[in-house]
């Protein structure tokens, strides 16, 4: 692995991080009401971010596909690994939390 892919793939594990909680936060930015439900109820609003978050995966998945698009394997399977790393925390934050 050269230099250039190196950076292409931390720069993919960067993305690839920052991603989701970015989308969790244009969501609530948008959609104000979700601010109320997490003042009312803070049991309620875990699960929403937990769903949001869930959610803010899809924009992983699309800077995926358009770095495979674009030719650029190394930033995509940057984007991969971390996708793979939210995934196991989401996963964990299910099962040891809301149960």
């Amino acid at each position: 692995m050269n230099k250039s892919e190196k950076i292409q793939s931390i720069i993919g594990w960067v993305f690839g991080l920052l991603l989701p909680p970015i989308s969790l936060q244009l969501i609530l930015y948008t959609h104000p009401e979700y601010r109320v439900i997490g003042m009312l109820h803070p049991e309620s609003m875990m699960r929403l971010n937990f769903q949001m978050l869930s959610m803010g995966m899809l924009a992983n998945g699309a800077l995926f596909f358009l770095a495979l698009r674009l030719d650029k394997e190394t930033l995509s399977k940057g984007v991969l690994h971390a996708s793979m790393l939210w995934l196991l925390a989401i996963i964990l934050i299910k099962f040891l939390v809301f149960n």
